[in-house]
């Protein structure tokens, strides 16, 4: 660890120094106990598939997680494939909104894209959409998430097409 920013372990310290939208406002993100235990089961087994409704706030927390892992974890890179670029594009502007909340940090940005989220000494994240060949020409990432796989067409094919791009 390289900054004043807490481990991926103190991950919902880490969160409740980010600012999201909810509820029609903007608030720091103190997480629920699901969404605690949600990162607790992530870091203990990293294949994990979450069944659940809409709007509980779970890609939100994983972005959060990555984005944790991103600004803490030299060379950090994740995969975030949504169901369209828009969608991607998207969760980045949220992600990239996070980041800015975060005071006391000097977080610089690399680029100016919502597509990826590259930190100056630190990690990358790529938000792109779910496709086979999306991931192509990503070197290398040390986590992949499919935000809502279950809509997502062909999402075997997408896990398949992505897997070698994950760091052995």
């Amino acid at each position: 660890q390289f900054t004043s920013l807490p481990t991926v372990e103190a991950w919902p310290e880490f969160a409740a120094q980010t600012y999201i939208r909810t509820s029609g406002t903007v608030a720091a993100f103190e997480p629920y106990e699901y969404q605690r235990d949600l990162i607790k089961s992530i870091n203990e087994n990293p294949n994990t598939i979450v069944l659940k409704s809409r709007q509980t706030g779970i890609s939100e927390t994983v972005c959060s997680y990555l984005l944790c892992r991103a600004l803490t974890e030299r060379g950090f890179a994740a995969v975030i494939f949504s169901k369209t670029q828009t969608d991607a594009s998207e969760l980045g502007r949220r992600v990239r909104a996070m980041a800015n909340s975060i005071k006391g940090e000097n977080i610089k940005f690399l680029t100016d894209s919502n597509i990826q989220l590259a930190f100056e000494g630190r990690g990358t994240l790529y938000f792109l959409p779910a496709t086979p060949r999306a991931a192509r020409g990503i070197p290398s990432c040390s986590a992949l998430f499919l935000d809502e796989a279950a809509f997502l067409d062909g999402a075997d094919e997408i896990y398949t097409a992505a897997l070698p791009t994950l760091s052995m």
